[in-house]
């Protein structure tokens, strides 16, 4: 496998266009004169990450979302829940891949890392640690492990946490990395 290698493009209705829409019609469809105006491609990457002290060398499945006309965009490190907490094999990574590792179900894949890059600002959601799939108890202990490192830190990965979850009893987890 090579170091990052892009697989194909897709294009899909840019969320920010159906946000807008949606709002200004009010069955809450997007206006016809949207669609179609503006566009977000999705290029999905294999990262060959190195071995660190902190881990061994492994893969991680990143799509980019990029808008059209701008270089704005998102990136999304997907993982599955068991092992969210490491890079991934190359077995894994080649199940994924071929199909055969299931969207949902007892292990599910889930958005493992965000990185948000708007204009000159960017921010970085990191699902993995503490990791926000844990039973609640368990991540708030890998959260008070962690010590203060800067101010606000902890609030922001609480946040994080709030983004993995699609609903606040933590049942559904959250598939869409613009929360």
């Amino acid at each position: 496998m090579r170091h990052i290698v892009p697989v194909r493009a897709a294009r899909a209705l840019s969320p920010y266009v159906l946000l807008v829409a949606a709002m200004a019609h009010a069955d809450g469809q997007p206006a016809r004169r949207y669609l179609g105006t503006e566009k977000v491609y999705a290029h999905p990457f294999i990262h060959a990450v190195k071995g660190t002290q902190k881990g061994p060398p492994g893969y991680e499945l990143l799509i980019q979302y990029w808008h059209e006309g701008d270089w704005e965009h998102i990136a999304v490190a997907v993982s599955p829940r068991s092992v969210v907490g490491r890079t991934l094999t190359e077995a894994e990574l080649r199940r994924i891949l071929q199909g055969d590792w299931t969207a949902d179900g007892a292990d599910p894949l889930v958005m493992k890392r965000i990185e948000y890059f708007f204009h000159h600002n960017s921010r970085v959601f990191d699902f993995a640690r503490p990791n926000a799939y844990l039973p609640r108890e368990q991540w708030q202990a890998q959260l008070d492990a962690r010590g203060e490192d800067r101010p606000g830190e902890k609030k922001l990965l609480a946040r994080a946490r709030r983004y993995a979850w699609a609903d606040e009893a933590e049942t559904v987890i959250n598939t869409h990395p613009i929360g």
